[in-house]
């Protein structure tokens, strides 16, 4: 009986350590980062096109976008914000991330403070 007792808490205890894990930031990091040096990713968190369509003209309208930031990805899956958290973020949309091969580089939620960003870029 004792056996099958441990047998069970051992079961219930892995299962909860599986369901308890969520992503590392290093994980989180991995999938977000830029596969090139020099090279930067945005990333954006939003579940609505009008707001990704002024992002993408932002983007477009300013050349040192275009130039440094070749690679977008919007992400509309609700699971991803948690990506969000592990990154140390609000866990809400919409956002932008950017980041270069190794970090974060910036976030915001107002497309329009894209063109700030470009001017660092130069």
């Amino acid at each position: 009986m004792l056996n099958h007792w441990h047998r069970l808490f051992l079961l219930v205890s892995v299962f909860l350590l599986i369901a308890g894990c969520g992503p590392s930031k290093a994980d989180v990091i991995d999938q977000l980062v830029s596969k090139e040096e020099n090279v930067l990713h945005m990333h954006i968190f939003s579940n609505s096109r009008d707001w990704d369509n002024e992002v993408n003209e932002v983007h477009n309208s300013e050349p040192a976008l275009v130039e440094h930031i070749p690679h977008v990805t919007v992400h509309t899956e609700e699971k991803k914000l948690k990506w969000l958290e592990v990154l140390g973020l609000e866990a809400k949309r919409p956002v932008i991330v950017i980041f270069d091969h190794e970090q974060m580089v910036y976030h915001t939620s107002e497309p329009e403070q894209l063109r700030e960003y470009a001017k660092t870029l130069d």
